[in-house]
């Protein structure tokens, strides 16, 4: 039973402290996306896209992140996905210029963090070797 709490305290964990990793990739890709749409003759055209872009591959990043932090599947990629989700929802309060698009359509973008935070997880567990398997890539090599 303790084992089991321990590992769940892991999982929750991680996926906060994946939030930096998600917080420190999604400032370093609008600073990239902010250049790329500067660069061009409409930048307003692009804004929209590539900060979704930015927020789903930052989202991505914090799953990786999770997944490495906790040894564990993509459960802790769904756990960072939805601590991104209520950190973004809570970001959205502050008192900024409103966008363009629709309330409805915002929390269908904000939710789309969940799984793509999940993807990342999956892209970034590693998965456990099997006993011959070192052995017979050597054989392959040779």
């Amino acid at each position: 039973m303790k084992h089991s709490h321990e590992a769940k305290r892991s999982l929750f964990l991680s996926s906060v402290q994946a939030q930096a990793v998600w917080a420190a990739s999604a400032v370093l890709l609008l600073l990239v996306f902010c250049g790329v749409a500067y660069s061009t003759d409409d930048p307003d055209s692009l804004t929209f896209p590539l900060s979704l872009c930015a927020l789903y591959l930052s989202a991505a990043a914090g799953g990786i992140a999770a997944v490495r932090l906790s040894g564990d599947g993509i459960m802790s990629g769904l756990l960072s996905g939805a601590i991104t989700m209520v950190l973004i929802w809570i970001l959205a309060l502050l008192p900024l210029p409103e966008s363009h698009v629709e309330l409805p359509m915002s929390l269908v973008y904000t939710a789309l963090v969940i799984p793509a935070s999940a993807v990342g997880a999956a892209v970034g567990h590693r998965k456990k070797e099997k006993p011959g398997m070192k052995t017979k890539l050597k054989k392959n090599i040779r």
